[in-house]
């Protein structure tokens, strides 16, 4: 059973243009690198497939709190930094600013599972750009019943007669 999870995120950091086409990432051709230098903001930006709201849908949907940190009653906000290559991909992912170990391993996860975006241009050409993406993690308001199922759930997997 899925749960639902309140999950924030932030718009104030990321920018994003939200028209871009179907092509893949490898049809980019004419890539070139600027030595090893990664942009924070070029002439159009990398977009991601289906736009802004497509990608809180995605980090929403791949997000899972974790149970150990259900069980602290941990929240916060993470910030993830991360490069979009020059071929589209999700590269070099770290936390920029953590909540907590468990919360920053979780939304790393989610973000490392993105897919191609549209890659960044400057002067025609594809270039790595840097992002910064605020998840945050707020505990739901049924936290005991979710615990409770999830340990409902992990016994009836270790147990072989409920098979």
């Amino acid at each position: 059973m899925k749960y639902c999870l309140i999950l924030t995120i932030g718009t104030s950091l990321l920018t994003l243009d939200a028209a871009w086409g179907q092509t893949s990432p490898q049809a980019y051709s004419d890539t070139v690198r600027v030595g090893d230098k990664v942009m924070t903001y070029v002439e159009q930006m990398p977009a991601f497939p289906g736009g802004q709201s497509a990608l809180f849908q995605m980090i929403g949907q791949n997000i899972s709190y974790p149970t150990e940190a259900l069980q602290q009653r941990l929240e916060g906000r993470v910030f993830v930094s991360f490069v979009v290559g020059t071929s589209g991909s999700v590269q070099q992912i770290k936390v920029s600013k953590s909540a907590h170990p468990l919360l920053d391993a979780e939304a790393v996860r989610a973000v490392g599972n993105l897919p191609a975006w549209q890659p960044g241009r400057q002067n025609g050409r594809f270039v790595p750009v840097a992002f910064t993406l605020p998840i945050g993690f707020r505990l739901p308001a049924n936290v005991e019943q979710v615990l409770a199922e999830r340990a409902k759930a992990a016994k009836a997997d270790t147990n072989p007669a409920s098979k």
